[in-house]
């Protein structure tokens, strides 16, 4: 029950984070939001603050009709990569920089717990991990 009231409480705050159907575009609930589909570590670490980031920087633009809408989240190659259905000409250079801002500090970020982390080969997959995630993982 907390967790539906959480994201609600998020969606209410950030609209462009609720999940829609990727066929329909209806709202699916709020069992998860798109942060969901940020690895727990970076969640913690970075995932209001980016939200915050462009939240401001949607305020900016002149186009009223604007709705911004995330299309994917993920970690590929060490690093964030966020898809979504592009947002109007005149914030659009400072929405990249937001968006390279929490690649690059992705980077640097463990994927489990959000502390300082660097990029490492772990089993095929190229992820952040910090030491003391990647010892525990050893040790499993």
């Amino acid at each position: 029950m907390f967790k539906y009231i959480y994201n609600f409480i998020l969606c209410l705050r950030f609209p462009f984070i609720k999940v829609k159907h990727r066929f329909d575009g209806k709202f699916c609930g709020y069992g998860s939001t798109e942060l969901d589909f940020l690895p727990q570590g970076w969640k913690k670490a970075f995932g209001i603050d980016i939200c915050k980031d462009l939240k401001a920087c949607f305020k900016k633009t002149k186009n009223k009709k604007f709705r911004y809408s995330i299309a994917q989240i993920k970690e590929k190659w060490g690093s964030l990569r966020w898809y979504d259905n592009g947002v109007p000409q005149d914030i659009s250079k400072e929405y990249e920089e937001i968006i390279k801002k929490y690649e690059e500090i992705s980077k640097n970020t463990c994927i489990f717990c959000g502390k300082y982390a660097i990029i490492i080969n772990n089993k095929g997959w190229f992820e952040p991990i910090c030491n003391n995630c990647q010892k525990e993982m050893e040790k499993k």
